[in-house]
């Protein structure tokens, strides 16, 4: 996934959200099966600037 765009909205409607501020970036982001369940994860990797 490019920095800035979506996630994949499997069902039309993006509930999970992470908020960054300035000093980190989004490297990237993906959602992860869990078993037994009926959520997934969301995975975020960050860049910390400075």
């Amino acid at each position: 996934m490019k920095r800035g765009q979506a996630a994949p909205r499997p069902l039309g409607v993006q509930i999970d959200h992470v908020l960054v501020g300035r000093e980190c970036a989004v490297r990237d982001a993906r959602f992860l099966d869990l078993p037994h369940a009926d959520h997934r994860a969301l995975l975020v990797r960050l860049d910390l600037h400075g």
